[in-house]
């Protein structure tokens, strides 16, 4: 697809951006940053079977952007925990059927800040 007369070439390694005649040139806009995506964080807090209340290192940007998985199943915002406006997720009890992460379970968290 032609826009202009000069063709852009975007190397991943180098994130550099060649010219048609593999002269390197600046980008005509700038390339998105990565650093406001989160994956992989693990929640403070006790993972003990009683705990529920677990907080994350910045607050989700949307909240709605937020992943949370419990031992790799992604768990269900209002099923399974709460988030509150300050990145403090806590997770819904319910009698013997309660999410609350007991020890060795592994909390993960994606999201955007």
């Amino acid at each position: 697809m032609t826009i202009t007369r000069r063709y852009f070439w975007i190397l991943a390694a180098a994130l550099a951006v060649i010219s048609h005649d593999g002269a390197h040139s600046q980008p005509p806009t700038p390339v998105p940053s990565l650093s406001g995506f989160i994956d992989g964080e693990t929640p403070s807090g006790l993972i003990d079977g009683k705990n529920r209340v677990f907080r994350l290192a910045s607050v989700p940007v949307p909240l709605s952007s937020l992943h949370l998985y419990r031992n790799g199943i992604r768990q269900r915002v209002e099923a399974d925990y709460a988030l509150s406006s300050t990145g403090v997720i806590i997770f819904i009890s319910y009698p013997f059927l309660g999410p609350i992460p007991a020890i060795g379970d592994k909390l993960t968290a994606d999201y955007r800040k």
